[in-house]
């Protein structure tokens, strides 16, 4: 069995997204701390794997992927277990439609907004969340 690793910093939420779709799906994997905010920027080795220096990173069999996105729907479609996507391809659209929306937003406001409304409205925020 090949060991999956993935780069990135413990607290970035997009790193927490590739972690969840690991967790999900049962895949053992090895979190590599990368600190691309260092002083000096992203380790020389770290930009070879990804040009941008963003997180996360994925490295699995040779294989190296990055952008969240990518890398969630590599380990929904390449792993046994519950899928993660809907099989819809409408519902499919509407999910691919929401992470476009959402991904170039700034996180942290989003976050807010979004734990304010399911403080006051959890039913709701509940809802919005099912696929």
């Amino acid at each position: 069995m090949t060991t999956i690793t993935l780069l990135g910093l413990e607290h970035s939420v997009y790193t927490r997204i590739a972690r969840l779709a690991l967790e999900e799906k049962n895949v053992d994997y090895v979190l590599e701390e990368t600190d691309i905010f260092a002083d000096d920027g992203p380790p020389a080795s770290y930009l070879e794997k990804q040009p941008f220096g963003m997180i996360p990173c994925l490295v699995h069999d040779g294989f190296t992927l990055y952008e969240t996105t990518a890398i969630t729907r590599y380990i929904d479609e390449g792993f046994d277990g519950k899928a993660l996507q809907p099989r819809d391809p409408a519902q499919r659209a509407t999910m691919n439609q929401v992470i476009s929306v959402l991904m170039p937003m700034p996180i942290a406001p989003w976050c807010g907004t979004f734990m304010c409304s399911a403080l006051r409205f959890p039913s709701m925020a509940m809802s919005q969340m099912k696929p």
